[in-house]
């Protein structure tokens, strides 16, 4: 697994970050440590987990174990802290009005315990979740600010901002802190909302980019969508999703044949492939699942047939699905 510069912060990442979401949901301790094992033994530094803040829910994990079987792994492999890139996402809402906490001692506390169950002392990044929450951006920014000024976080990664509301983040505009990188669900069918803006941005002010959901939920894993087995569909009933996905399978499904690998592992290798990504971020159930995904950073797709996939899902005129 090859290393890749964070954007302007330097920090060496690998091409994959492997996410937690299906830790203690999908796989007991035990499953979790040999996944976590596999991943570092093939060259994997980045994992990213999710907080968990009041009023708010990603949808993963079950009350903080990922985090904590994390931790837990990070203890008994007495792994060097500056070899592992510890990623927490965190979505925030807003605390009752007449409530005694304010929003900056709701985001503090968010980030403490997840260094409190990870057993650290600071996050490398601090992932951030768009809600409205997080409107008006200035005092977010300055919330966050703190956070990272405190040493409790080191970078701070937007995610899924809205394309204008990220430009107002970023140095020219903002009194505080930078942002230092972009997440964003990104695949053979999720291209537009960063393709449109978001990459520009990501070049002018050299930020990272994480890829989510490079297998668009599950879409680009089998068809027809019965077959995804055991991958998890977050997107299955996106009817847009599973149309641009019919789009492509033909041409995912011949490239996957001559290389001889499955039309999952080819469509993650085409996200790896792609220059403006800095980290593609994937999420499994089992062993197996992420030794094949692991393999794909092997695969090297020739330029003809990267512009076949990507001409399989092009949008159409007048085509605003995903458009910042």
């Amino acid at each position: 697994m090859k290393p890749h510069r964070f954007g302007r912060t330097g920090l060496p990442v690998s091409e994959l970050c492997l996410g937690t979401s299906n830790f203690a949901r999908c796989a007991n301790r035990e499953e979790t440590f040999a996944m976590l094992d596999a991943f570092r033994a093939a060259g994997g530094n980045m994992v990213q987990s999710s907080g968990l803040c009041p009023g708010a829910s990603l949808g993963d994990g079950l009350l903080g174990l990922p985090e904590e079987f994390l931790g837990h792994w990070l203890a008994s492999r007495a792994v060097p802290r500056r070899e592992i890139v510890i990623a927490t996402r965190i979505a925030l809402a807003r605390p009752v009005v007449g409530g005694n906490v304010t929003y900056r001692e709701l985001m503090q506390g968010c980030v403490h315990d997840s260094l409190r169950r990870i057993g650290t002392d600071h996050l490398d990044f601090l992932v951030i979740e768009w809600t409205e929450a997080v409107l008006p951006l200035d005092e977010s920014m300055a919330v966050f600010d703190a956070v990272i000024r405190s040493g409790a976080a080191r970078h701070l990664v937007a995610a899924h901002f809205p394309s204008g509301r990220l430009a107002g983040a970023l140095p020219t505009r903002s009194p505080h802190r930078a942002i230092d990188g972009v997440q964003l669900d990104y695949s053979l069918v999720y291209r537009p909302l960063f393709e449109a803006s978001a990459a520009k941005l990501c070049r002018d002010y050299n930020l990272g980019f994480i890829a989510r959901s490079p297998l668009a939920g599950g879409h680009l894993v089998a068809q027809p969508p019965s077959q995804l087995g055991s991958f998890q569909c977050r997107s299955s009933n996106d009817p847009d999703a599973a149309a641009q996905a019919r789009l492509v399978w033909p041409v995912l499904s011949t490239v996957a044949r001559t290389h001889g690998k499955s039309p999952a592992q080819v469509a993650l290798a085409w996200v790896l492939a792609q220059p403006a990504v800095t980290s593609v971020l994937i999420s499994v159930r089992f062993l197996d699942q992420l030794r094949d995904l692991i393999a794909a950073t092997r695969i090297t797709l020739t330029p003809e047939e990267s512009r076949r996939l990507r001409v399989g899902t092009q949008r159409r005129p007048g085509d605003t699905r995903g458009a910042p």
